[in-house]
């Protein structure tokens, strides 16, 4: 495993960076305990390379410029709940995006557009 094989997207830069550093410690601590089990030294110091975390809009973001669909096992994320209700003008305009003029897109949860891209993106792959 290495980190070059995750890929990630965050909107603003500072949480990109911290993104970035928590792969990098997570890596570091894997390392340590394969080192403690085995005896031998995994310390791949200095850190080079690393998870391609990009600034973006996930809901405007080509994921295959990102990762060709067949490249991927699974699609994870924590993608920002807003109601209805208490959504930004941006958000209603992701959600236009993800669903066109579908009859009762704006009663759903700003969720919803991530997953709809993401099971759009998946669609006829193996991807879980």
């Amino acid at each position: 495993m290495s980190l070059e094989q995750f890929r990630g997207i965050e909107i603003p830069d500072f949480p990109c960076q911290i993104a970035r550093t928590g792969m990098w410690l997570m890596e570091h601590q894997m390392d340590r305990l394969a080192s403690d089990g085995s005896g031998a030294s995994y310390a791949r110091l200095p850190q080079a390379g690393g998870a391609a975390i990009v600034c973006g809009n996930a809901l405007d973001t080509d994921w295959g410029s990102l990762v060709p669909a067949d490249g991927l096992d699974y699609i994870m994320g924590n993608p920002p709940f807003g109601g209805a209700r208490t959504m930004a003008p941006e958000q209603k305009a992701d959600m236009s995006r993800a669903f066109g003029i579908l009859r009762g897109v704006g009663n759903l949860d700003y969720v919803t557009a991530w997953c709809r891209k993401a099971s759009d993106f998946s669609t006829g792959t193996g991807i879980r």
